[in-house]
């Protein structure tokens, strides 16, 4: 926050009285956002902006509306059916997506074309519309107005000088339009059931090869039906079972027999029998009566088979053979763990057999002449039961592959019978349906101009005369790069703000401050408040720095030097001090304007030395409060002025006074004040807003810098008031400013 803002107590923050101030140039000035500036220009030139921009924009507005030549208009629609109805060939009622839908239709009526189909109509091609177009179909394509007109509407319409070509023209676009969207809407339906129809065919070629497969198969295995396949099955495996049975007893005989002739030559019987192979056969025949076991063969059986299948038809990585071979393992391995536990018990079988016919009669040529015998049954057996395997194998593959083919057969037919009713409903549909866009109202020839375009039109030049002016005056305005916060001064001045003064209304501007009126009282109060926040400031640095002539300066005039200077003499005054306020600006002397006296003897007469420092000096009514007239300004005054005949007057009026205030003349228009500059202790300077310029304030600050002068910093005129906080202050927090004062006990209670 600012030193001195008014509204709040000073700081406790203590500058030098000296300074060392930095001055931007234009060219070094942040730009920084522009919308403040451009707000505040509007603000203080918003009379001539109305005045012009009402003057410009009906200037703009009556050209256009006279110039502007009235057009017909003719227009046509189309309608979009949204809603798809539940219709034979439509699966339940859907809706259109509107917009998406809506866009596209409005994007393919510009389509070159439909455009092209639309000029290539006989009683289009000879208007006259046409024929002074040099390329027809960009000139329809840009001037064609595609619109949409409700939620289900579309509008086409088309503006020129020629009511009959127009509606032409546009009953064109939509009859184009239309019987292109017919065209593409069926072709695409027509395209969908020739595409079904090729897929149609193909399953049922396909079924016909399945149905003469199968019939193949059936005939082969003589079955038709899965009962039948089974029961035949049934009765392989019983044959093959009682083979494999009478097979192994004969094994088993043979077996004994080679026993029995081991045991004549001398052998134990035991060690025969141990070390003997036993084949799967006689366990298969010992265990030919439990029909858990026979169930197991039949299923290692069975499964041998479908995983021969599998091999001769699928390649390895197939999921269907994998699961096959898989299963058949764990039957195997499940075959075998039996076959292991019924060992012991064949093996000592045999043993009880040999033993049994050691004490007989047999000798070796009998047991030899029965191992002849024994092995031609076997031969035989043998080669039955592998011509039943080979039967029960190509029987189980017969009617594997007849399950597969039933399989496959009644899917190809789900999926014809599937495609027969899908045809059937794409062929009611090409039939019977229609596109969802169609004609709604065709164009009429226009009987009446248009006016809504050139009413149009006029407004539009209207508003741009009006920005171009408004534009024009703020650009104007925004080159003086008036100043509008304390922002502009601390950020492109890099000055510090030392106190702010507000803007004090016009209606309470030239009333006595010694009122009885409750709102003269608050704005009174508020400058005074404002005007001791400053003086809080001088005086530390008076303590501090010995601070004791300070000038108040200004780029121009206008600025608010001299209400600064004479208030802030006040101030100073009022609080106990001794103080000379001094008339520096010569040329247009002010001070005794607000004092009410006259300026006859004064800073000039001194200068001359026609008159003493104390016989110029003219007493006020405020105690200590002494004022140093302007005096009548010629030739000579400048002159003494030149050759620095004001510093010893200045020492003069320091010794007798605590403080010398001087209201000097503008910096830029003249060169008085840089001749008193370099007296002084210090310099604060007077911004207005609004009037004040960043440029003239930065030139009028190089100056000083340049001369030497001390600035101390700032003091505002006329900012923000939400800025500094006396409106908080004064009503809403306090309600300080709302008791009303005696006159005169305001400026007593103030000192």
């Amino acid at each position: 926050m600012p030193i001195g803002s008014a509204g709040g107590p000073p700081t406790e923050v203590i500058y030098s009285a000296r300074p060392q101030a930095r001055v931007a140039t234009s060219g070094q000035q942040s730009q920084g956002n522009q919308v403040p500036a451009i707000l505040a220009a509007v603000r203080r030139r918003w009379m001539w902006i109305l005045l012009l921009g009402v003057l410009l924009g009906g200037a703009a507005g009556t050209a256009a509306w006279t110039f502007v030549p009235t057009l017909y208009t003719a227009f046509g629609e189309l309608r979009i059916d949204l809603v798809r109805g539940d219709a034979p060939w439509n699966r339940g009622t859907y809706r259109l997506d509107p917009n998406s839908f809506r866009q596209s239709v409005m994007q393919r009526i510009k389509d070159p074309f439909v455009i092209t189909k639309a000029l290539r109509d006989s009683k289009v091609a000879e208007c006259p519309t046409l024929r002074a177009q040099q390329f027809q179909d960009i000139w329809l394509q840009k001037e064609l107005e595609v619109r949409s007109n409700g939620t289900e509407n579309v509008r086409l319409s088309l503006a020129g000088n020629r009511p009959e070509d127009l509606a032409a023209i546009v009953n064109a676009v939509l009859q184009a339009f239309v019987t292109n969207e017919e065209e593409f809407y069926f072709n695409d339906r027509r395209q969908r059931l020739a595409d079904i129809t090729k897929v149609q065919d193909k399953e049922s070629a396909r079924r016909a090869v399945l149905r003469t497969e199968l019939n193949g198969i059936n005939s082969r295995i003589q079955t038709s039906s899965q009962s039948e396949n089974q029961l035949k099955m049934q009765l392989q495996n019983e044959v093959f079972v009682q083979l494999r049975k009478e097979f192994g007893q004969v094994r088993l005989q043979i077996i004994e027999k080679n026993a029995q002739l081991a045991s004549l030559k001398g052998d134990d019987p035991k060690d025969v029998v141990k070390n003997l192979q036993i084949p799967n056969e006689i366990v298969d025949a010992e265990l030919g009566r439990d029909p858990a076991y026979q169930e197991l063969i039949t299923a290692v059986t069975r499964q041998a088979a479908s995983v021969q299948q599998f091999q001769k038809r699928t390649r390895p990585e197939h999921s269907g053979r994998r699961d096959a071979e898989v299963k058949l393992a764990a039957l195997e391995k499940e075959l075998g763990a039996v076959r292991e536990l019924q060992l012991p018990i064949v093996r000592e079988k045999i043993l009880e057999a040999v033993s049994a016919r050691r004490g007989g009669p047999s000798t070796a040529e009998q047991l030899q002449a029965e191992l002849a015998r024994l092995s031609v049954y076997e031969a035989q057996y043998r080669q039955q039961l592998e011509e039943n395997k080979a039967q029960i194998e190509s029987t189980g593959s017969l009617m594997l592959e007849q399950q597969e083919k039933l399989r496959e057969l009644v899917d190809v037919e789900t999926r014809v019978k599937a495609l027969d009713d899908e045809i059937w409903r794409r062929q009611l549909e090409l039939d019977n349906d229609k596109p969802p866009v169609s004609r709604y109202m065709d164009a009429v020839v226009p009987k009446a101009p248009d006016e809504g375009k050139r009413i149009k039109m006029s407004l539009l030049a209207s508003m741009a005369g009006f920005g171009l002016a408004a534009a024009l005056i703020v650009w104007l305005e925004m080159l003086n790069r008036r100043i509008n916060s304390t922002s502009d001064i601390e950020q492109q001045l890099h000055l510090r703000v030392v106190g702010s003064l507000p803007l004090l209304p016009r209606t309470f501007a030239n009333k006595s401050t010694m009122t009885n009126d409750s709102k003269s009282a608050f704005w009174n109060t508020v400058l005074t408040e404002s005007i001791d926040s400053v003086r809080t400031m001088l005086l530390r640095l008076a303590k501090m720095d010995g601070l004791k002539t300070v000038m108040i300066a200004s780029a121009t005039g206008g600025e608010g030097k001299t209400t600064l200077s004479c208030h802030l003499a006040t101030s100073i005054a009022r609080g106990g001090r001794s103080v000379l306020l001094i008339d520096g600006d010569i040329r247009q002397p002010s001070v005794n304007q607000v004092f009410g006296f006259t300026n006859q003897t004064g800073l000039c007469e001194v200068l001359k030395g026609e008159a003493s420092l104390a016989d110029a000096i003219v007493e006020t009514s405020q105690a200590g409060l002494s004022i140093l007239p302007a005096g009548q300004l010629d030739s000579l005054t400048l002159q003494r002025l030149a050759l620095d005949q004001f510093g010893p007057l200045l020492q003069e009026a320091g010794r007798d006074y605590d403080f010398v205030i001087i209201d000097s003349a503008p910096l830029l228009p003249v060169t008085d004040s840089q001749m008193l500059a370099p007296h002084v202790d210090g310099v604060i300077f007077s911004v207005r807003r609004d009037v004040s310029r960043l440029t003239k304030v930065g030139a009028a600050i190089q100056r000083l810098v340049m001369l030497g002068a001390p600035v101390i910093g700032v003091v505002t005129i006329g900012f923000d008031s939400a800025e500094h906080s006396y409106y908080s202050y004064g009503q809403r927090s306090y309600g300080y400013y709302r008791r009303r004062l005696p006159a005169g006990e305001l400026e007593h209670s103030e000192a």
